[in-house]
């Protein structure tokens, strides 16, 4: 007979998954969260700033042609650089992350993947289609919120605007959106937040606090774009609060992931599958809407 908690959802005790406790998981794990953000906010700036030091090098421009205050000023040029330099940059920063974090957490990934041999394989079945209901349905809600909101997504529109530029954008984003970043967020946002926090605060609380994270680092940019359009215009303010609200909506598609992850009694290889997967589908619908208009 199932033991289900006070939520009514069983696996949502602690009881139902594997803790890995142990003092060398507890500091990988530490040392993991703290290459990941150290990576993506600080060393990142670095990265794109070096792509685009060397595109206008290789251009034979000055530094004059991307300032719009200048009469040598060339939108077309500074858009394909901008674009470039985003795309090679964010494949860059997630391989250097996925193959660091890797060399980390790996070992816990290449655990679960055994542990998967031993499973049946309808319970891996199982595991995917609860897990992609949990997140469907989170994706659902999400849809229908950020149908209220008057605009667009920042990092979807970046997105958007980047795959649809040229066929080396294209490939550098499909790869680090389909492949890398899949690996790379589910390895640090749940495999290793479950890891940290899930014996403390019980895996309710787990997911809730790793899915605002996984939330905030999605609109960091955006947000920071609306401030500084906002400091030139200051009627745009509400741009801000925009960027504000899709933090709901990125972080109920980490409650999601979360609960699949949970649910597969954390295991991550369903889960790295089902952030596969959307991300491969809102890439084909990119595509395919940029195609039709």
């Amino acid at each position: 007979m199932l033991n289900r908690n006070k939520t009514g959802l069983y696996f949502l005790d602690d009881g139902y998954a594997y803790i890995d406790n142990s003092n060398k998981t507890k500091s990988r794990t530490v040392t993991s969260i703290f290459i990941y953000f150290l990576l993506f906010f600080v060393i990142s700036s670095f990265i794109i700033l070096g792509i685009q030091a060397i595109y206008m090098a290789n251009s034979g421009f000055s530094i004059e042609i991307t300032n719009p205050n200048s009469p040598y000023y060339n939108e077309v040029f500074t858009k394909e650089m901008t674009y470039f330099s985003s795309a090679l940059g964010n494949f860059i920063i997630y391989l250097i992350g996925t193959v660091v974090i890797f060399c980390i957490m790996g070992y816990t990934l290449m655990n679960d993947l055994r542990a998967l041999r031993w499973e049946k394989f309808i319970t891996f079945v199982k595991y995917v289609f609860f897990g992609y209901v949990f997140f469907y349905i989170a994706n659902i809600i999400a849809s229908i919120f950020s149908m209220i909101l008057p605009t667009e997504a920042g990092n979807e529109q970046a997105i958007v605007e980047i795959l649809t530029t040229n066929r080396t954008n294209l490939i550098f984003m499909a790869i680090s959106t389909i492949v890398l970043a899949p690996i790379l967020e589910e390895l640090i946002f749940r495999k290793c937040f479950f890891n940290l926090f899930s014996r403390k605060f019980g895996p309710t609380m787990t997911i809730i606090f790793s899915s605002l994270l996984f939330g905030a680092i999605h609109i960091v940019n955006p947000v920071i774009e609306a401030i500084l359009v906002t400091v030139q215009d200051p009627s745009k303010a509400s741009l801000i609060l925009v960027e504000f609200a899709y933090l709901f909506v990125y972080s109920l598609m980490g409650v999601g992931l979360g609960m699949a992850y949970q649910y597969s009694k954390r295991n991550i290889v369903p889960v790295i599958l089902l952030h596969m997967f959307n991300n491969f589908m809102s890439v084909m619908s990119t595509l395919l809407l940029a195609d039709m208009m």
